[in-house]
């Protein structure tokens, strides 16, 4: 019969980011839950921030 072996994961630590997160909001879960949505925030920002296009290709056009 093989021999089965257990493994004690109670001594492993958490990430600092996640751990600091918890330690801030009070649990885990609002802690993951905050930065699961900052990179939303952060896409939306870029999203409606827009960039002038006639900028950006403006080299462009001179090189032609």
């Amino acid at each position: 019969m093989p021999e089965v072996t257990t493994v004690d994961n109670r001594h492993q630590k958490k990430p600092a980011l996640s751990d600091r997160l918890g330690q801030a909001t009070g649990s885990t879960s609002t802690g993951l839950l905050v930065l699961a949505v900052l990179p939303l925030i952060g896409g939306l920002l870029v999203f409606l921030g827009g960039h002038e296009t006639k900028a950006e290709f403006a080299a462009v056009a001179q090189a032609k």
